[in-house]
């Protein structure tokens, strides 16, 4: 990443950063337009979240894909579900919308360091969301750089999580895993081995609209931008065509199978299950 690669993408973060968290407001598009009534989401997490914007990479491609899609956001660098509950602010914005879905990240790595704490304090905002009548849905993150055996462990914090409170898991991290086998030349890390560049974040979206609309992203375009004010557009990435493809293709992809074989269930009946002896020597 060059240095003025750097000062774009830092520059795409702090737009998101809350305390200005100018979130949505900034990039309202008044045509609107889509399919049916307005389906509003609030993604509640961290900088994996609000790096080149993910919120509103989604409502781009829904856009496109012909869905009325809103979405909003708060995200804190480093938050976790423990401390965006005890922070409140994070509750008052849950409170103060009508959402009918909210996407929730925990720290990246909680899941695997305190499995039991994401499950406790995940669950205390699954049920929260449920009693705002809306779909909780997780964000499963991706392994760092260098460590893939990392995602087994949030696969299965996840999905334990999402079978004990009753919540839907959007698989960013299995689509991460899947392309970095297919295609290991593919960046979807930045330098610093965790976040996410801006492919990373495309695939991301193209996952979170495969799970929020049930619909196949494929067809959406791979340059998201967005008019931030009358003269002024905004990009969030430039993804070559062939790649975007790919990327919406591998996105519902995963998450069909997701679904189909009934991940959260085998993941979390698995962690259940006792360990195995081992057998004696004979």
């Amino acid at each position: 990443m060059t240095p003025a690669h750097q000062v774009a993408w830092l520059a795409l973060c702090l737009l998101a950063l809350p305390g200005s968290l100018r979130g949505q407001d900034l990039f309202d598009d008044p045509a609107g337009g889509g399919k049916g009534k307005e389906f509003k989401v609030l993604f509640l997490g961290n900088s994996y979240t609000y790096c080149n914007h993910l919120p509103r990479m989604v409502q781009i491609i829904a856009k496109a894909q012909g869905r009325r899609l809103k979405t909003d956001m708060h995200a804190t660098g480093g938050a976790s579900f423990g401390s965006h509950w005890q922070g409140k602010k994070a509750l008052a914005k849950l409170a103060g919308g009508e959402w009918n879905a909210v996407v929730l990240q925990d720290q990246s790595m909680m899941p695997v360091m305190a499995p039991a704490q994401t499950i406790r304090q995940g669950g205390l905002w699954v049920e929260q969301v449920k009693k705002k009548g809306a779909r909780p849905i997780l964000f499963m993150t991706w392994a760092r750089q260098g460590q893939p055996k990392m995602q087994e462990k949030l696969t299965e914090t996840y999905c334990r999580l999402a079978h004990a409170g009753g919540a839907e898991v959007a698989p960013v991290g299995l689509a991460w895993a899947r392309v970095l086998r297919e295609k290991p030349k593919l960046v979807l890390h930045t330098k610093d081995r965790s976040h996410p560049s801006q492919l990373g974040s495309y695939l991301a979206a193209c996952v979170m609209f495969a799970t929020i609309c049930n619909a196949s992203p494929e067809g959406a375009p791979g340059e998201l931008t967005a008019m931030i004010s009358p003269t002024r557009r905004l990009v969030f990435c430039r993804v070559p065509v062939a790649t975007a493809r790919y990327l919406q293709k591998t996105a519902w992809a995963v998450v069909s199978e997701f679904r189909k074989n009934k991940t959260i269930e085998k993941m979390a009946k698995k962690a259940a299950a006792p360990a195995k002896r081992p057998s004696p020597r004979q």
